[in-house]
């Protein structure tokens, strides 16, 4: 009997002591705490979604309201300059007929002269005038030249003077008034061909500047903020192709 244990020193048996761990749970307790660690860890990776998603949406929405009140008035700017257009059609037109009633003022008046003096010399004898006539021809030549200029001033009505005024001043007030909503003239004098900015509408032979430069502008053109509201319609210098 002495190899046989003692009942109380048996250990039970199909029976596992239990750890005392928290760590060491039931295998049931296991798999519902990795399912829920999985969990947390999807929303929380779902939460940062949103909240950069929202952060997105509110900088979009912040852009573009910028643009809408940059850009708002584009279509409207647009009508407005062929308002102005049109205004300049008028100031050139009636600069080119003071322009012309000039040169027929000086021919007539050149002509009304050239026959004063020549009915003078027709009615007076040149050898009892002799010096003085010609003398006082010069004097009366002068003065009906000075006289018509001063009178005449190129046959240029005080009503088409007040019109080319008033379409000046017009012109003046609306480039300011556009200017003050973010539209702004597109420069081309001496300038280079850019097609970001420029609509060329013919090329001219000219050895005086550099290929590609414009020579001429056709129609103004405008630039609204940072972005391209209408090209300048533009003429632009060519080689001649003589050495």
């Amino acid at each position: 009997m002495t190899d046989e244990m003692k009942p109380e020193c048996r250990k039970p048996e199909g029976k596992r002591p239990e750890c005392e761990k928290p760590e060491c749970g039931k295998p049931g307790e296991l798999r519902e705490d990795a399912e829920m660690t999985e969990q947390i860890a999807d929303l929380n990776d779902r939460l940062l979604r949103v909240v950069a998603e929202s952060e997105n949406i509110k900088k979009r929405a912040e852009k573009e309201k910028e643009e809408v009140r940059r850009y708002s008035n584009f279509l409207f700017a647009k009508d407005v300059l062929s308002i102005r257009d049109n205004l300049k059609l008028a100031l050139e037109s009636c600069r080119e007929s003071c322009r012309e009633s000039c040169r027929d003022g000086h021919h007539e008046l050149n002509n009304k002269v050239d026959n004063k003096v020549e009915h003078e010399l027709d009615n007076k004898v040149e050898h009892e005038l002799g010096n003085k006539v010609e003398h006082g021809l010069d004097n009366k030549v002068e003065h009906e030249l000075d006289s018509g200029v001063n009178r005449n001033k190129c046959n240029v009505s005080d009503g088409i003077k007040a019109i080319i005024t008033g379409i000046e001043m017009t012109l003046t007030e609306m480039d300011k008034v556009l200017s003050k909503h973010g539209i702004s003239l597109i420069d081309t004098t001496n300038e280079l061909f850019d097609p970001h900015f420029h609509q060329a509408m013919f090329e001219v032979q000219d050895d005086s500047v550099g290929p590609g430069t414009i020579v001429k502008t056709i129609q103004d053109g405008f630039m609204i903020a940072d972005r391209l509201l209408r090209p300048a319609m533009v003429g632009v210098s060519s080689r001649s192709g003589k050495k």
